[in-house]
């Protein structure tokens, strides 16, 4: 240790009392420790050859533990000297950083194919580089050979193996790091076998409507072992060739079913390859065929469409007739100008020949066909209307016919008398059962839904008034005095309907 000077005296001459403590210490862990202590006296001093330092050399054996030393920070040991109740130097004197010794094992982990016999390397790192007599000591299970011997337990003094595996997986990988005779914490390097992703693909028809016969496509070593299965047995049933499968579709039946390729390596790792396949004829769930009216005036257009049918690679729509008469033109599909179609949706030029005609939709693939539904339309002039008197295609004659109107539609309201200001109205319309009232969707009998209503008192003052969408509604807030009043609804092709509305 240098003698400590008072930079306030300038000769620097005895500015230290001879006599005194020096104090050895070790910064750690946030706090100082006392790890030893010298007694020095005068005659312990020396004085450099041109009189510029005095020193002290002594000697002083302490104990520093591990427990006493952070594990990743930089620790220091340090000296002070005392005299009676003057302390000279700090954490600066005479320093000297000192560290635990810290290791690592790269990699933490690792992945091996299955029987793949590519090296793997282990590395154990000294993260302080700490001095010393350093010795490995490696445990690694099975499944290890090193040099070309297999390996479970053996040391080393360098910090690097290589690895080769011969079972699959291998057991974890441990060292030990042992410093000058002392044993530090056990290092793990954890070993897996790596995802097991062959490149196969089943072949086969994605469609079949007796038998198909389905295949792995790709490399299959022979210490692999292929497993088929089917879902959906009810309607299909598989049986297994080797690597291969053969699908038979139940009699009758229709359908999608899946088939899986279970592929396992000699490692015990499994992968599944499935395929959807569709068997035997469409499967239909709605028979209908939405859109058009049943009674349609000659030269008119209707389109129509029918739901999705599973399994289907086209659809089918014909058109027959049932009767006709007079000369014109026979009901035509516009996309093919014939009396056949086959997309889902389709557009009819009904012609100016009269007569019923049948409108019939199947559902189509290579096994079969399976019928969808048909519709009967009825195709007339306007001077001979099958349907008199109401026509929504003609608003302009006969828009004022009592008798139209009274065909048209009927009003309910409930409840009638009213008590607490909500009114709630139902249009209806003619019974689907008459074939005249055009069958089918309800809300075909109009292009559109749209009524408007007018409630207004005796003396033909209007109240209220609101257009709605729906055919059945409520009618809120009105705030109508106690008295009679009249309910009107016009519909979207101008016929009105009233009816008497009573407020208590």
């Amino acid at each position: 240790m240098d003698k400590l000077y008072d930079p306030n005296n300038g000769n620097n001459i005895n500015d230290v009392a001879d006599s005194g403590t020096i104090y050895i210490k070790l910064a750690a862990r946030g706090t100082e420790i006392n790890l030893g202590t010298i007694d020095i006296n005068a005659f312990h001093w020396t004085t450099n050859s041109n009189q510029t330092r005095d020193y002290v050399n002594k000697n002083k054996v302490v104990t520093i533990y591990n427990s006493d030393l952070d594990d990743y920070e930089n620790d220091k040991l340090f000296v002070i000297y005392k005299q009676g109740s003057i302390v000279y130097g700090d954490t600066y004197s005479c320093p000297h950083i000192i560290t635990r010794p810290h290791y690592n094992l790269s990699p933490t982990s690792t992945t091996v194919s299955c029987n793949s016999s590519g090296t793997k390397n282990f590395t154990v790192i000294n993260e302080n580089s700490s001095p010393g007599t350093i010795q490995y000591h490696w445990n690694v299970g099975s499944g290890w050979m090193r040099n070309g011997v297999a390996v479970s337990n053996f040391t080393t003094t360098t910090n690097h193996i290589t690895l080769v595996p011969y079972q699959y997986p291998p057991s974890d990988v441990h060292v030990t790091p042992i410093l000058d005779g002392v044993a530090y914490d056990e290092l793990t390097s954890t070993v897996s076998l790596s995802a097991f992703n062959p490149n196969l693909t089943v072949t086969g028809p994605a469609s079949i409507c007796s038998t198909g016969s389905y295949a792995l496509q790709g490399s299959i070593p022979s210490n692999w072992s292929v497993v088929w299965s089917l879902q959906n047995t009810a309607i299909a049933n598989l049986n297994q060739t080797g690597n291969n499968a053969t699908v038979t579709v139940n009699t009758g039946q229709s359908g999608y079913i899946t088939t899986n390729a279970f592929v396992t390596n000699s490692c015990g790792q499994t992968k599944v390859f499935p395929k959807q396949i569709f068997v035997g004829s469409p499967v239909v769930t709605t028979h209908q065929i939405y859109g058009g009216y049943d009674n349609m005036p000659v030269d008119s257009f209707s389109q129509l469409h029918v739901d999705w049918a599973q399994g289907n690679t086209s659809y089918l729509w014909t058109i027959t007739t049932l009767s006709s008469s007079g000369s014109g033109t026979t009901p035509k599909f516009i996309a093919t100008n014939s009396n056949t179609a086959t997309t889902r949706y389709v557009t009819v030029n009904w012609g100016s020949r009269l007569g019923m005609y049948v409108v019939n939709c199947k559902a189509t693939n290579s096994c079969s066909q399976t019928g969808i539904s048909n519709k009967v339309v009825t195709v007339f002039d306007q001077s001979n209307n099958p349907c008199p008197p109401y026509n929504p295609f003609n608003k302009g004659e006969n828009t004022n016919s009592k008798t139209q109107k009274d065909n048209a539609f009927t009003i309910k309201i409930f409840p009638n008398p009213i008590n607490d200001g909500v009114i709630n109205v139902r249009k209806i319309l003619p019974s689907l059962l008459n074939p005249c009232n055009n069958s089918g969707n309800k809300t075909n009998i109009l292009k559109e839904i749209k009524n408007t209503v007018v409630i207004y008192d005796f003396f033909g003052t209007i109240v209220y008034t609101k257009v709605f969408d729906t055919d059945t509604f409520k009618i809120e807030n009105t705030k109508l005095k106690k008295g009679t009043y009249f309910l009107r609804i016009t519909n979207a092709y101008g016929i009105s309907k009233k009816t008497t509305l009573k407020v208590n």
